[in-house]
């Protein structure tokens, strides 16, 4: 009997330990391709970081490189980037090479519109259904292959911006557009610079109220006392005085963008008038 149901003890051993093993294998193997195909079945924002600010000026190679725009067609699988560049080295450089690629989908194709010294319109094509990233570079002339002359820009999925479809312009079409753009840009600026002072104004009237509140306090304090709060009036005054200069200069950058502004209508109505003509 003993024999017997030492026998059977062992076969239970062994089939728990053939269970747990297959156990295991299903795990190990389950786990290693989650891990390898998890690029595939992830959510595409969820790779989507690399983003490089729009008007903000990049150096590169004695350049300053500043995106005006850079707009995603989903309808057409394209997008086009603008770019502001300024050659402060004056080498008589003002040609580049352009490449584009995407996360996934590797290269892609890239088509200049507009190639001027300090002016630049680039399509790229064939933007995949699920992109995350694109990465748009820059290479001098006869420099290909060396990285670390290459300038790379970045949009993602979630900051590009989106638009119904690109139409191909002329180059009076495509300044349009720009001047169109650059007067939007200032009104942004404007709203933002007005919420400010909207901002430091209750902060002053704030000031204000809490010095008065002071101020009646003081006729029952001691001479200790009055000595603190003394210096309390003396920080909310220096705090409503830099507020006041805070908004003088705001109210100053504010009419220097609607002169910009203005400036850029006349522009455009010049530009509308050669087309016309």
């Amino acid at each position: 009997m003993g024999g017997k149901g030492s026998k059977k003890s062992g076969r239970l051993r062994k089939a728990k330990g053939t269970y747990f093993f297959y156990i295991f294998i299903f795990f190990f193997i389950g786990g290693y391709a989650l891990f390898f195909s998890s690029r595939g079945w992830m959510s595409t924002q969820s790779l989507a970081k690399k983003e490089t600010e729009l008007h903000k000026e990049v150096e590169w190679e004695n350049r300053k490189v500043r995106i005006i725009r850079w707009e995603y067609s989903e309808e057409q699988h394209l997008m086009e980037v603008e770019l502001d560049i300024t050659n402060t080295k004056y080498d008589g450089i003002d040609t580049y090479r352009y490449s584009a690629m995407e996360t996934n989908a590797g290269f892609l194709k890239v088509k200049p519109v507009i190639e001027e010294s300090d002016w630049v319109i680039i399509q790229i094509h064939n933007i995949p259904e699920k992109w995350a990233e694109v990465s748009f570079r820059l290479e001098l002339p006869g420099k290909a292959g060396e990285a670390s002359e290459k300038l790379k820009l970045y949009t993602n999925i979630n900051k590009v911006a989106k638009v119904d479809s690109l139409e191909i312009l002329d180059r009076k079409g495509y300044l349009v557009k720009r001047y169109d753009g650059e007067i939007a840009s200032y009104e942004m600026e404007i709203a933002e610079m007005e919420s400010e002072i909207e901002e430091k104004e209750e902060k002053i009237r704030n000031v204000k109220l809490e010095m008065r509140k002071l101020e009646e306090k003081k006729e029952y304090q001691t001479e200790e006392e009055q000595k603190n709060t003394d210096q309390l009036l003396s920080d909310a005054s220096v705090q409503q005085t830099s507020s006041e200069e805070d908004i003088v200069e705001l109210k100053e950058k504010i009419e220097e963008r609607k002169e910009r502004i203005e400036n850029i209508q006349e522009q455009i109505e010049k530009v509308k008038g050669e087309t016309d003509g």
